[in-house]
């Protein structure tokens, strides 16, 4: 019998403020300020990787805190189109039926990913290759959407998907197979 070690990878979708069980409808992240540096904090301490899913409005409005992580965490894209002014203009940002990434065609969606990616490009220096949709809202057409873009990896299945079948680094610093080989809990 082969025994394996455990392996932890700690992932964590960051956005603006959800409050009394909703997002603020203008854009706060007093909450976000507070808990990210504390999740990263005990993510060092106990040398657990790290994956922030980052919407583009953080990384526009919050990059300097984030700026300070990058060393220590991995980036990847989070697109929530309650998020995105062409999707909601004038419209609530807690209206579900406009929230799902799923429920959008494929060009629509490479739209609000790929201007999710460019914000995170563009604010941190980092082109994400993992992604995660709002709610886990995914479906084929955001498949070939990530692919088109460049992504490796999608968490909004079920299952995270690879996309293409060589990614054996989630980061340059950190290599998750070598990781999982010699981590001892």
């Amino acid at each position: 019998m082969t025994s394996s070690k455990p392996l932890a990878l700690v992932t964590l979708d960051v956005e603006r403020d959800w409050v009394d069980g909703k997002y603020t409808q203008t854009p706060r992240f007093d909450l976000l300020k507070r808990a990210l540096p504390a999740f990263a904090k005990i993510a060092r301490e106990y040398g657990i990787p790290l994956t922030l899913f980052i919407t583009g409005e953080v990384a526009e409005l919050c990059n300097e805190l984030l700026m300070d992580l990058l060393d220590e965490v991995e980036v990847g894209a989070h697109t929530h189109p309650c998020f995105h002014p062409l999707v909601f203009k004038g419209r609530d940002v807690n209206d579900k039926k406009w929230d799902l990434l799923g429920a959008y065609s494929k060009e629509e969606q490479l739209q609000m990913i790929k201007r999710d990616t460019a914000l995170i490009t563009k604010h941190l220096g980092v082109k994400p290759i993992a992604f995660r949709a709002g709610k886990l809202s995914a479906n084929k057409d955001t498949l070939c959407a990530l692919k088109e873009l460049g992504y490796a990896i999608d968490s909004s299945l079920e299952k995270s998907v690879t996309l293409f079948s060589k990614v054996m680094r989630l980061r340059p610093k950190f290599d998750l197979l070598n990781f999982a080989k010699n981590m001892e809990i």
